[in-house]
């Protein structure tokens, strides 16, 4: 099954486990903005004591545990990229830094208006 946005909930929900987390701050005139996917199982230490939102009917899954494929970060950051390339018109860039810092840790992009 694809994933889903549920109306009640925030993140995106997996056979209704929450895979990932969109976050949004503004504080003094300043936004952040943040994404978190959980990939691997490597990523759930720790979280079978979270009731993802609130809800006790859902718990906190990774991304891997529904693909019949399973992907690495490197693998999936181009459908990322895509899809926030998509849906805020923009386009992103992958510093020489943040290319190097694929095999171990992720990665920070930066974003450039488009041309």
């Amino acid at each position: 099954n694809p994933p889903t946005r549920c109306d009640d909930t925030t993140g995106v929900w997996m056979e209704h486990h929450k895979v990932a987390a969109i976050g949004v701050n503004a504080r003094r005139w300043i936004t952040q903005h943040g994404v978190a996917i959980n990939m691997d199982a490597i990523c759930m230490e720790g979280f079978q004591h979270i009731v993802p939102c609130g809800l006790v009917d859902r718990k906190v899954g990774y991304l891997n545990q529904f693909l019949s494929s399973p992907q690495s970060i490197p693998d999936f950051l181009p459908y990322l990229m895509e899809a926030l390339e998509h849906v805020f018109q923009m386009d992103l860039v992958l510093t020489p830094e943040d290319e190097a810092a694929l095999y171990g840790t992720a990665p920070s992009v930066v974003a450039t208006p488009p041309n």
